[in-house]
């Protein structure tokens, strides 16, 4: 472990003292100094041997009494922090989740009891049951859940954008799995640090309340009615009586403010919470519509809208693809026809590129093969499984009659680091796969990442600590977990060196020959040509496909202009192929 780290931990752990200490001294000394009763012949004395902190108004010696009410008071904050936690959790999560009307209905909800001021709304609840520790934990509770929820909305809305999640979808998880698995982990994380940063905050709640007379009662000792106490105590000239409460409050709040990462205290968004784009093509005309945040319709009711289509079965039996495919993106401006009338055929033992520049829509059409699409889209024409063509209002709706594309083909991610969960090792993840494969993958972790061309003990490492090559063969290995027949590699050599594009591309060629059908999207022309790793090619243009047809015929003698004016801007665009075109 390097100096760093350790230096790290060893400060991490250090701020867990003031806090131990300030524990301490609430549980322990009372069992050490047990309260006397009242005595008016002692009240008011300074500090002395005999009393530390001195005495109060009644007698009581205010050293134990300040630890009993320090006692009252975190239990209230605490409480107070837990229950407004749940409350922005559950609000959050359920609206980040369902989206749509809930979303709105939740979030304006949560607008409402922001728009008011929270002191007076708390006073409004706790002078209905004054003296009561319910009431003052429900009060605070209500003031102060809508800035958690807020919170753990936009962090689950970012983690549900993020590549692995999509990952997930393209590997057949349902929205309860992803639920269970990846949202509501990232939701309970930010809940852990909103109740860190609640507590010190609800400590001194409960004694702003008990303060103004509002909170519990003058003989139930709490940090606040002491300090109310002392208000008139101390124009006597008894300053202990307010120094010592005000001091166990102060350090309460101190030591519980040094809990919380450095980063929040900033104001900057945490690691969790980023924002994650979601890799892949924008669509045409420079439109941000693809940065949409993917989603599976079966797990998001109404963020879908399709047309079926009567389709012809001329795909032979045992092939994949789409047929007249269009899907339109609508942002908030603008709506986008990401492809329009896309047809395309995949082979078991054959490898089908498809290529075009930025912006062309291939990773649309890759993902909606997947059964993902952008959220707010319209898919029209239809998605072939088996040989069968289906409109694609039944392939990417609910997936009736077992005929969704989650059961049929796994996608390869474009970042293939980011597709897998950042806190969790990378066989525990693909183990996943494999157990929710329903049995079509009897290979273990190690045999999986052996077939990828990666050392078994690969599985204990964490997704940082993957090369660029590596971690694009662990994704290969764990679209291989799902036992499908038909992979989906979305730019898999994108951020590759030469060397590893090579052996990256060799494994797609192999795992073509045991039998799989390969969809390969590149923007890097010279990489395949190069390589000679396709059979079949298809180049897509503003999101129609311009030309298509075996790969050395494309690529030899090309028929649209584009295609011409892409591989003569080649390195290598003044060669010429011929009908020799072999692969490798």
């Amino acid at each position: 472990m390097s100096k760093t780290m350790k230096k790290g931990t060893f400060t991490w752990k250090w701020r867990y003292l003031p806090l131990a200490v300030v524990v301490a001294y609430a549980l322990v000394v009372p069992l050490i100094w047990p309260t006397p009763s009242a005595d008016f012949s002692r009240a008011l004395q300074a500090p002395n041997g005999q009393f530390i902190g001195g005495t109060d108004h009644y007698g009581f010696d205010l050293w134990t009494r300040t630890a009993l009410g320090l006692r009252v008071s975190l239990f209230i904050g605490l409480v107070s922090a837990l229950c407004a936690t749940a409350i922005g959790l559950a609000v959050g999560l359920t609206a980040a989740v369902r989206g749509g009307w809930a979303d709105r209905v939740l979030m304006r909800m949560t607008d409402a009891v922001n728009s008011i001021p929270h002191l007076i709304l708390s006073v409004v609840i706790v002078a209905l049951f004054r003296g009561s520790i319910p009431a003052l934990v429900i009060s605070i509770a209500i003031t102060h859940w809508s800035q958690v929820a807020r919170i753990v909305r936009s962090t689950v809305l970012a983690a549900r954008e993020s590549e692995y999640v999509a990952a997930s979808y393209g590997a057949g998880a349902d929205s309860g799995w992803v639920l269970r698995k990846h949202l509501f982990p990232v939701a309970v994380g930010q809940a852990v640090v909103s109740i860190v940063m609640l507590t010190p905050h609800a400590v001194w709640h409960e004694s702003a309340l008990s303060f103004l007379g509002l909170g519990l009662q003058p003989d139930f000792p709490s940090l606040g009615t002491l300090m109310d106490q002392a208000s008139s105590d101390i124009m006597t000239g008894a300053w202990w009586v307010l120094v010592v409460p005000g001091t166990a409050l102060l350090a309460a709040t101190l030591s519980l403010v040094a809990l919380i990462p450095k980063h929040l205290m900033g104001g900057t968004r945490s690691e969790g919470g980023a924002d994650v784009e979601i890799a892949g093509d924008h669509a045409a005309g420079g439109s941000a519509g693809e940065r949409v945040g993917l989603a599976r319709s079966a797990g998001r009711s109404g963020s879908v809208e399709t047309s079926a289509l009567s389709l012809p079965e001329d795909f032979p039996s045992g092939t994949y693809g789409v047929q007249s495919l269009s899907v339109t993106i609508a942002s908030e401006t603008s709506r986008v026809d990401a492809v329009v009338g896309a047809t395309l055929r995949l082979e078991p033992g054959k490898i089908h590129g498809l290529i075009g520049g930025s912006g062309s829509g291939k990773s649309t059409l890759g993902r909606t093969l997947c059964g993902q699409v952008p959220a707010g889209s319209t898919v029209s024409g239809g998605i072939v499984l088996g040989g069968d063509p289906t409109p694609a209002s039944e392939v990417i709706s609910a997936g009736q009659g077992g005929k969704s594309p989650g059961g049929e083909i796994a996608l390869i991610p474009q970042a293939p680091a980011s597709s897998f969960t950042p806190v969790r090792r990378v066989g525990k993840q693909i183990q996943e796969i494999i157990d929710a494969s329903g049995g079509k993958t009897t290979a273990s972790v190690e045999e999986l990442l052996t077939r990828a061309n990666l050392g078994p003990e690969i599985a204990d490492y964490f997704p940082h600590q993957l090369s660029g090559g590596m971690a694009q063969r662990a994704a290969i290995a764990a679209a291989l977990a799902t036992g499908r027949p038909v992979l989906v590699a979305d730019e898999p050599t994108s951020a590759l060196d030469p060397d590893l594009t090579a052996s990256v591309l060799e494994l797609l060629r192999s795992l073509a020959d045991a039998g799989y059908a390969v969809l390969l999207i590149s923007h890097d022309v010279e990489d395949l040509r190069a390589s000679a790793v396709c059979d079949d090619l298809s180049v897509m243009r503003r999101g129609v496909i311009v030309e298509n047809g075996p790969a050395w015929q494309v690529l030899s003698g090309p028929r649209d202009d584009y295609t011409r004016a892409l591989l003569a801007a080649l390195p290598s665009g003044g060669m010429t192929l011929t009908a020799g075109y072999e692969r490798g």
